[in-house]
């Protein structure tokens, strides 16, 4: 169980980073060799953003969801 949580995080955060501008330009190049040529961003910095909050919450929330689920667990069992 704790691995499809963690396959969830992962894709979830693969998710977030396909809607960043910056990755689906560098997605094109890789797999059809042309750019978009686009420097400025079509839907703003928001993905990118989003994609670096959730980098950076995740495993806390990760950890916070599996010491409470623990502690429950300790408490029912007392």
């Amino acid at each position: 169980m704790l691995l499809m949580l963690i396959f969830a995080l992962i894709s979830a955060g693969i998710l977030y980073a396909s809607r960043v501008d910056a990755v689906q330009e560098e997605i094109n190049l890789l797999v059809e060799g042309t750019s978009t040529g686009s420097g400025a961003s079509k839907s703003g910095r928001l993905p990118h953003l989003v994609f670096i909050m959730f980098t950076f919450t995740s495993p806390l929330l990760l950890a916070g969801a599996l010491s409470s689920g623990l502690t429950v667990l300790r408490w029912l069992k007392r």
